[in-house]
């Protein structure tokens, strides 16, 4: 078998076939056209996910996104007097993905993120004025797991590269 990633509309009709090479010869196979379905089915919010540092936002969406639209901040706008101030769209395979850079967000308080404007790869819109809604983080009073290490220091006294390296950290 023979997978692609993506197939874009660009790829309709392409033909593929195999070549297939042993201790007797060669063989190929006959063409197999490929047909791509047109995409007419809008991008959705998925979720939003607030981040530990009071001032990301990751928010899902469900398929890839065209660069432009997903990246104009503009197109996004967060309840309780949040800003967004930058939209960064992820690589592929994470191109569903954008995190976006807020100012601080209250802690424990809940937002509703609105999305308008943003088009997948083929164009179509998602639905004006989609919304999730998101939680920020709860600093708690708790613990912290402290690990020593001994013996990996080159007596410079604050060196972490030389924690980093040693074979026994589990980084």
């Amino acid at each position: 078998s023979y997978t692609l990633s993506r197939a874009g509309s660009a790829d309709n009709g392409a033909t593929f076939s195999v070549v297939i090479t042993g201790a007797s010869g060669s063989a190929t196979s006959a063409g197999a056209t490929l047909t791509v379905n047109a995409d007419n089915t809008a991008p959705t919010l998925v979720s939003a996910r607030s981040s530990s540092a009071f001032a990301t936002l990751a928010v899902t969406f469900s398929e890839p996104l065209d660069a432009t639209t997903a990246q104009a901040v503009a197109n996004y706008q967060i309840s309780g007097g949040v800003t967004v101030s930058a939209a960064v769209l992820g690589l592929i395979p994470n191109d569903n993905k954008v995190i976006l850079t807020t100012s601080r967000q209250a802690e424990g308080a809940t937002f509703t993120l609105t999305v308008s404007n943003v088009k997948d790869l083929a164009g179509n819109t998602i639905a004006a004025n989609s919304q999730a809604e998101f939680k920020s983080f709860v600093f708690l009073a708790g613990s912290v797991l402290h690990q020593k290490y001994d013996n990996v220091d080159d007596n410079t006294g604050s060196n972490p590269d030389n924690l980093f390296a040693d074979a026994r950290y589990p980084g």
